[in-house]
């Protein structure tokens, strides 16, 4: 029934999208407007230098000069190369209903626009295969009032060469059910960047993965994300805010972004690498970009954002980042290294074998990243900004996660996707949505957790196969999910289930009944049952004694932790080996015959 209902609601979402492209794509209907206004279905400037629908662009020579204000259904299209148009201060503005309006340039060259005011256009500048053109000193304001995609200025599909310097441009949109870049630059490359005052409150700059958008100058910018919940006329999500508020590569190379002053936004490179990264600042505070760095110390200095690229063992510690929305520190290619006692969020992309530990984060993140461990750090209130996860593992594999307290999440405590042999253990997972939650995850190893007051599962799974789970705390937070049969035992010993019912007639501490329960299918092969043949009797974790942390409101101290697994281990070992000696010296007693 649950998936009936998702399929039409995504069918009405995807009817509703081809409703508004179709009504895009059509010839948009008048509304009501003043009695002086005449409105004009299409502007063009003609290959061979004429234009048409308007009388109020001037053309001397290869000079296109506006003459008044201009409101009209769709942009201005431009279809002669090597001209200059010239706004002379005039405006040229979206209609009332649809935001149609700007400029379009389709395999244009050599074209510049200048000195234009562009209003409430969904897209005030589009260049499409276009190159070697100029974008420069025009005022881009709009405030879109529906969910129509929409960027001030937009380059695709090989738009090269292009300069866009010296504008003022203010987006705002009322919805982030769609999200755009403002300036969005796509599959172009070579494109210049330089000098322009941004304020949004959707992403600022964008360089698409998708897009192979390479080469670019982002330089000598101020970028400022503008974002007030008012504003906004859907649900409010914090998370689409923090996905909005902050400039990205993404996926790209050979790109400089240099000088440029981000207020309340921060930088994002996502599997991007080769670029120069210098002389920038957020909120006043540099941000520090290492590259190709090895044996450092980054301690407590004055910082805005921390990037290492390509790095290897860099200690950074005594860093509060926690004012960051998207991310304070980023690890990219980067191995051996070191975080501790931190506050704020944490990426680590394509990075191995490094250590975070005694930090207060919001939310650690780790996208292709191998053998890391993550010990003795608070992961708390990632709910706050409608993160997913506290803890969140991409592609990342024989990773360690063990003695961190990880509460008051958005959705997991902890979640793995795609990704395998990882181990989890002593860690505190409660007060979240879901406590675990696997997604396409096989063979981790998760024992002696307190998972503990989730509010939806304790275990959230979703396919995967021989994941081992025994020996934790489950405390009103029951397992479930889709298509999946994990290992709830390890032969001898289970799990803990504040909801089992059984009985111990022995008094071995473990329940006479096997405790089990279902996982629904999406394959409608009907419900998949789990087992725990050993459920216990008691909860076998005390998390009390093994987790030690500072105040909330104190860094976490800076002294190197304490080997409690290993120790842990040792004396788990010595017991064993004190048990079987008195069992073989009772034996020989008995053995001994007296005199």
């Amino acid at each position: 029934m649950k998936r009936k209902l998702l399929a039409a609601a995504f069918i009405a979402l995807f009817l509703s999208l081809m409703l508004v492209g179709a009504r895009f794509i059509g010839k948009a209907t008048c509304q009501t407007l003043p009695e002086d206004f005449q409105p004009l279905d299409r502007i063009y400037i003609k290959a061979d230098g004429s234009v048409q629908g308007t009388d109020k662009i001037h053309r001397d020579g290869n000079v296109y000069t506006l003459t008044a204000d201009i409101r009209g259904f769709e942009p201005i299209i431009v279809e002669r190369d090597s001209i200059v148009i010239d706004g002379a201060g005039y405006s040229v503005i979206g209609d009332e209903k649809w935001k149609f309006g700007g400029f379009r340039l389709d395999g244009r060259t050599n074209v510049t626009i200048t000195n234009v005011k562009i209003v409430d256009c969904v897209q005030s500048i589009y260049l499409n295969n276009s190159s070697h053109n100029i974008i420069a000193n025009n005022t881009l304001t709009s405030k879109i009032l529906n969910v129509i995609p929409s960027q001030a200025i937009l380059l695709e599909d090989f738009s090269n060469h292009n300069k866009i310097c010296g504008n003022i441009i203010e987006h705002e949109k009322n919805s982030t059910l769609v999200l755009e870049n403002v300036v969005d630059i796509q599959k172009s490359l070579y494109n210049e960047i330089v000098g322009n005052k941004i304020t949004s409150n959707m992403p600022c700059i964008g360089l698409d993965e998708r897009a192979h958008s390479n080469h670019t100058v982002v330089s000598g910018n101020t970028i400022t994300f503008n974002f007030k919940s008012e504003d906004f006329n859907e649900p409010f999500s914090k998370r689409r805010v923090r996905d909005a508020s902050f400039w990205g590569f993404n996926t790209v190379f050979n790109t400089t972004f240099s000088n440029n002053i981000l207020i309340g936004c921060s930088l994002y490179a996502h599997s991007s690498s080769q670029n120069t990264i210098a002389n920038n600042t957020i909120d006043g505070k540099p941000i520090i970009y290492l590259n190709g760095a090895t044996d450092q110390v980054l301690e407590g200095a004055p910082a805005g954002q921390i990037i290492l690229e390509n790095c290897r063992n860099i200690k950074v510690k005594n860093y509060d980042l926690s004012n960051i929305v998207k991310v304070g520190i980023q690890l990219l290619c980067t191995n051996s290294s070191e975080i501790s006692n931190y506050k704020g969020s944490i990426r680590l992309e394509n990075s191995f074998y490094n250590l975070i530990t005694r930090s207060s984060c919001v939310e650690i993140a780790l996208d292709s990243s191998s053998n890391n461990t993550i010990t003795r750090n608070t992961v708390k209130n990632s709910e706050a900004l409608d993160y997913s996860s506290g803890i969140e593992f991409g592609s990342s594999h024989y990773n360690t996660v063990t003695e961190n307290n990880i509460t008051q999440n958005g959705l997991n405590c902890i979640s793995l996707r795609s990704s395998s042999h990882n181990l989890i253990t002593y860690n505190d997972l409660t007060y979240s949505a879901q406590g675990l939650g696997f997604d396409d995850s096989s063979e981790n190893l998760v024992y002696s957790n307190n998972i503990a007051y989730n509010n939806h599962l304790g275990i959230h799974m979703n396919g995967g196969h021989g994941n081992l789970i025994f020996q934790n705390n489950f405390i009103y937070s029951f397992a479930g999910g889709y298509d999946s049969r994990y290992i709830w035992d390890n032969g001898t010993i289970g799990n803990y289930w504040s909801s089992y019912n059984g009985t111990d007639e022995n008094k071995d501490g473990i329940g006479d009944a096997p405790y089990s329960f279902s996982t629904n299918s999406y394959m409608g092969l009907g419900d998949i049952i789990n087992i725990d043949n050993f459920p216990l009797m008691k909860p076998p974790v005390d998390l009390d004694t093994i987790l030690d942390f500072t105040d909330e409101e104190k860094p976490p101290s800076t002294s190197e932790p304490f080997p409690t697994v290993p120790v842990i281990a040792v004396s788990i070992i010595a017991v064993i080996v004190a048990a079987g000696l008195l069992v073989y010296f009772k034996k020989r007693k008995r053995e001994v015959k007296p005199l």
